[in-house]
């Protein structure tokens, strides 16, 4: 499986492939968010990505990557 297990501190970013609980915890958030494709798998898949990049479009959050879940957009 591509992608790291998580953020951490040497790279605090969520990308598409990444897996573990922190990705579970993004997915959960961007579920409230009422993007209800996305489920708390524990991988940043297909669905995850897009339904990050829609939370990031829809609230102005241009700190990040479209798609990639760091430090900026903590507030999703």
């Amino acid at each position: 499986m591509e992608g790291q297990a998580g953020a951490s501190a040497a790279d605090p970013y969520l990308r598409p492939g990444d897996y573990g609980s922190d990705v579970v915890h993004l997915q959960r958030l961007v579920f409230g968010q009422s993007k209800t494709n996305v489920s708390p798998t524990g991988v940043s898949d297909v669905r995850t990505t897009p339904a990050v990049t829609e939370v990031q479009q829809e609230r102005s959050l241009s700190g990040d990557p479209l798609g990639v879940y760091g430090p900026s957009p903590a507030e999703l």
